[in-house]
């Protein structure tokens, strides 16, 4: 999936290869079959424009979102890293969905959100090394293969 920041215009093609994405305003370029890359690149676009964000989550308590993907990929990415979650024995918490880029977040599907502590001791990082959902899931995606 390659996306591109969102600019609201008549001519702009949402279609079978363009989805548009109502919790954050993105239109997403050929989302792929590859479900988690194509949700890394959505949370790595949004942490480029993290000047812009009208929300920080619950990034203030300390966590970090694990799953806050876009609007049409949002049920499915919630099944699968909660059931991975669960085999690495991360504790996840469900909370009201919440958008970077609007003030409110319309969706029904709950966001799932971990403490960054949680994470580090999975990943046996120290203190002083920072940790994001795109290390976290390179982490996963290297100690799997």
């Amino acid at each position: 999936m390659v996306t591109v920041d969102f600019v609201e215009c008549e001519s702009t093609p949402v279609g079978e290869r363009h989805v548009r994405d109502t919790r954050n305003g993105i239109i997403c370029y050929k989302p792929g079959r590859d479900v988690i890359k194509s949700y890394m690149n959505y949370i790595e676009l949004l942490n480029l424009h993290r000047h812009e964000w009208k929300s920080t989550g619950y990034l203030d308590l300390g966590m970090m979102p694990l799953v806050m993907g876009p609007s049409f990929l949002q049920d499915v990415l919630v099944d699968a890293i909660c059931d991975f979650a669960s085999k690495l024995k991360i504790q996840v918490y469900t909370m009201p969905p919440v958008s970077m880029m609007f003030a409110k977040c319309s969706m029904t599907t709950p966001d799932i959100w971990v403490f960054k502590q949680d994470i580090m001791r999975v990943m046996e990082l120290d203190e002083t090394e920072r940790v994001s959902f795109s290390k976290f899931m390179r982490w996963c995606l290297n100690e799997n293969n």
